[in-house]
């Protein structure tokens, strides 16, 4: 990240967390309130699975869309698959801080805020990830 962001997440009240690197730089904080900081330095790639391909001296990238852009400047789901990514790696830290499939919910939430055509499928994509792993 470029610039700090923040994301209200009433489902994750109650408990505080911060998400480290292996360096030690803070790169994320969820307040017992509900507020999920994202901190400069977090890096993720949007939805997965993606792949880079140069062709021609031209790179493309082929795989799961984030959509095209928003009036931010944004792909439309960049802060829904942002929040995700960020609430799934405490969840990776701390499974018992909540349930997977509360952070999954939060991803379908978002992605029907911003009218997200192809929601069901990518939910159940990620449900079907997260079973396979074993999560809850």
């Amino acid at each position: 990240m470029e610039r700090e962001l923040y994301y209200e997440v009433p489902s994750f009240r109650g408990k505080d967390y911060i998400l480290y690197n292996s360096s030690g730089k803070k790169l994320a904080t969820l307040t017992s309130k509900g507020i999920l900081y994202v901190h400069t330095g977090f890096t993720f790639d949007g939805c997965t699975p993606k792949f880079k391909i140069t062709l021609g001296g031209k790179t493309f990238i082929i795989g799961t869309s984030d959509g095209c852009l928003g009036q931010d400047g944004y792909p439309l789901l960049f802060h829904a698959s942002l929040k995700h990514d960020v609430l799934c790696k405490i969840y990776s830290k701390n499974p018992s801080i909540y349930p997977r499939k509360t952070i999954d919910k939060e991803f379908q939430k978002d992605m029907k805020t911003v009218k997200w055509k192809w929601r069901g499928l990518y939910y159940s994509f990620v449900r079907l990830y997260a079973k396979i792993r074993g999560y809850k």
